[in-house]
């Protein structure tokens, strides 16, 4: 699976591929997290993950 991160609040939401509902909490994230330094990576090489936050 991908996510896609903010590393300034240590958040993520997952991205899952053709889920409308989906779309909506990555594009709520996107505004939530303007101007803060994001990446899309798989889930498996986020170091420390646990620590990290869903959104």
């Amino acid at each position: 699976m991908r996510v896609k991160l903010c590393f300034k609040c240590k958040q993520y939401v997952p991205i899952r591929e053709n889920d409308f509902e989906n779309s909506k909490e990555v594009s709520l994230f996107d505004k939530a997290h303007s101007g803060h330094p994001t990446q899309i990576v798989n889930k498996e090489e986020v170091a420390s993950y646990e620590k990290w936050t869903s959104s």
